[in-house]
């Protein structure tokens, strides 16, 4: 007996926080894919030489790092989401403006509220950036062996590594300014 739901739609409503709420998600584009706020994933792979694939999923994980990595992908591709979202209201905002001035007979000026929606926008902005970096730092710390700990290591052991050489370069360049004055 068919519910009447598109398998998106049967899948979303099944998503549900320890509330019974439903939950948040978001929409990658790029790669068509709607990841839940719990880790849950559904996606349709691309066609590849003209068929096409069914539908995938990845209902919530049950290990912790899993947990923690599916939590970090949500959040990274929120604040991507975010980011278009804002970066698209405050170039039709500078563009309307700029057209209301042009002529304010055919153009209405943007949103009053537009200054506040853009604060607003930018402190989900920074939220999310925090909560990615929380994400991550937890990933390391709870989860050294995981592959994204040693990503994450391996980038911070570059950075030190980077900041040692310039700090030696710099070292070696006032040793020579020292020289050359003398």
């Amino acid at each position: 007996m068919s519910d009447g739901l598109a398998p998106f739609e049967r899948f979303a409503a099944a998503q549900l926080g320890e509330d019974g709420s439903p939950l948040s998600y978001v929409y990658v584009r790029e790669s068509d894919t709607t990841i839940f706020e719990n880790g849950a994933k559904y996606w349709t792979p691309p066609p590849m030489f003209g068929s096409a694939f069914p539908t995938q999923t990845r209902q919530p994980p049950f290990s912790p790092d899993d947990a923690v990595r599916f939590q970090l992908e949500y959040v990274s591709a929120k604040i991507v989401d975010e980011q278009r979202n804002f970066d698209n209201f405050k170039r039709d905002c500078t563009e309307q403006a700029a057209n209301h001035f042009k002529g304010p007979m055919h153009c209405p000026p943007p949103p009053a509220d537009a200054d506040e929606q853009l604060k607003r926008g930018a402190e989900r902005i920074a939220k999310l950036q925090a909560k990615e970096e929380q994400l991550k730092q937890q990933l390391v710390d709870e989860f050294p062996d995981s592959r994204e700990s040693r990503h994450e290591r391996l980038r911070l052991d570059e950075e030190e590594a980077a900041m040692k050489r310039k700090s030696e370069m710099q070292a070696y360049r006032d040793k020579i300014s020292t020289i050359r004055r003398t």
